[in-house]
């Protein structure tokens, strides 16, 4: 289940002049594709639009396309799931442009993890005259911006489900890979992002609130790594200057009982 952000109780005029400078919009479209591959000939196979206001999901649309002979990827297809006969049963994307079209026609930014792919994707698989003309964001820079770099995962970086678990989220209890899963687990990731953001960011009143999930105790353990790792250089440094100023004064010392020894003999 998509979690639920939390109501803040706040003035409502505090809450939308923080939002104007929030970089994550609270109206936005999501966007997720499916595809035959990722080369410059490849086509959608399956898109999802999730209307998202305020943190409530208000209106979704999701289709499987005909990529018209264009062959899936065999490793598009393992993770997607999908071969050429089923998709052959549908209608191509041509016949949903008036579809697609009023959704971007809403006059609310597109949200996509890795909006660079899906919206070269799906430029290549819409005619010229049903290109997209809506804004995009990308919640992959929007994670870069607000996050440490994800290390919950073996690999660590910024895929879909380990930005997810940062957050506090559960990608497994999602159906990743099908453009609706992949949307919905965005949609939460993206919430998240905007609670954090005001948390960092907002008024003291939020910057105060209690936040759940994991995000909060990798980031202290993080900040105590580095913190650990400084302390550690300043240490050396510091024994090492040590080191250089005890050499000094021994050599001080000598100096002066020779000079010493010298006066008196």
């Amino acid at each position: 289940m998509l979690p639920q952000p939390k109501q803040w109780l706040l003035n409502k005029n505090v809450i939308d002049k923080f939002q104007k400078t929030c970089p994550i919009p609270d109206h936005y479209v999501m966007v997720d594709t499916e595809t035959t591959g990722v080369a410059k000939d490849d086509r959608v196979v399956e898109m999802a639009l999730i209307e998202v206001k305020g943190g409530v999901v208000i209106d979704l649309w999701c289709r499987i396309f005909d990529p018209e002979g264009k062959l899936l990827h065999p490793a598009a297809a393992k993770v997607n799931h999908f071969n050429d006969e089923t998709v052959a049963m549908f209608h191509p994307i041509g016949s949903h442009l008036d579809e697609i079209a009023k959704w971007d026609q809403k006059g609310v930014p597109w949200i996509a993890f890795n909006s660079r792919f899906d919206k070269r994707l799906l430029a290549q698989s819409l005619p010229l005259s049903a290109q997209i003309k809506s804004s995009w964001l990308c919640a992959m820079k929007l994670a870069k911006m607000i996050l440490i770099k994800p290390t919950i995962e073996a690999k660590p970086g910024y895929r879909l489900s380990a930005v997810a678990r940062t957050v506090g989220l559960n990608p497994d209890a999602f159906d990743l890979h099908s453009a609706v899963g992949d949307a919905m687990l965005t949609i939460g990731v993206v919430e998240r992002l905007r609670h954090l953001w005001f948390a960092m960011h907002g008024p003291a009143a939020l910057r105060e609130e209690k936040f759940d999930g994991q995000f909060w105790q990798m980031r202290a353990q993080e900040e105590n790594r580095q913190l650990s790792q400084k302390s550690y250089q300043v240490s050396t440094l510091t024994v090492r200057v040590d080191r250089w100023r005890l050499l000094a004064c021994t050599l001080i010392v000598t100096q002066v009982l020779m000079i010493g020894a010298w006066a008196i003999g």
